[in-house]
């Protein structure tokens, strides 16, 4: 029997003002809710066909929070977004529930400590962003925790197709030329990339590729 993708659409009004509208997400099957104060959205929600959520976000007047998450409905990334940037904190977890990336922004780029963990709850790499630029000391270590050496690629926990960070370490810290790059960006352009040597690492910038 061939397979029907049925679209729903339904509008619940309640006492209050709100409106909760549902549709499939766009040429999915999933289902999509969305809460309406008047003609203004406030909330809305896609879950996975299994019914649980997939994605979350909240607005309000000046900022959104949205929250990710895996099927087996741990939490997979959580984000605040203030005029379409990543601002404050940024967490990113395995499907385990073991946190990922613990990082903090400033109008879309990384800027203070950050923390990345492997999915056994090791820390792998801490350090600290300056507007996107790896700045002070940088420490990396392997999955027992002894300092990591040889050479190092790191890749997004979003994106682990795509590498955040690639060079190499000796007794746990970087040398030579390291590559990188930014999370978001400064617009919606894409990842600022950098290419630096070990000695430019506490400047505030360097040269893009």
């Amino acid at each position: 029997m061939k397979a029907v993708t049925f679209i729903l659409i339904a509008v619940t009004s309640y006492s209050w003002g709100q409106d909760t509208l549902l549709t499939n997400y766009p040429n999915t099957s999933q289902v999509w809710r969305k809460v309406l104060s008047g003609k203004q959205k406030i909330e809305e929600t896609v879950f996975y066909d299994s019914g649980q959520p997939w994605m979350t976000a909240t607005y309000n007047e000046d900022s959104e929070y949205w929250r990710w998450y895996h099927q087996n409905g741990n939490l997979f990334w959580e984000a605040k977004i203030v005029d379409n940037k990543i601002q404050g904190r940024y967490r990113i977890w395995y499907d385990n529930g073991q946190l990922a990336e613990r990082l903090h922004f400033v109008d879309n780029l990384e800027n203070g400590p950050a923390e990345f963990y492997y999915p056994n709850g090791q820390c792998a790499i801490s350090g600290n962003y300056t507007s996107g630029i790896m700045t002070g000391q940088w420490l990396f270590f392997t999955e027992n925790g002894s300092d990591a050496n040889g050479k190092w690629v790191w890749p997004f926990a979003a994106l682990p197709d795509e590498n955040r960070m690639e060079g190499h370490l000796k007794n746990g810290e970087p040398v030579g030329l390291w590559h990188y790059q930014t999370t978001a960006g400064k617009n919606a352009t894409g990842h600022q990339i950098f290419k630096m040597e070990i000695g430019a690492i506490n400047q505030k910038d360097g040269p893009k590729l």
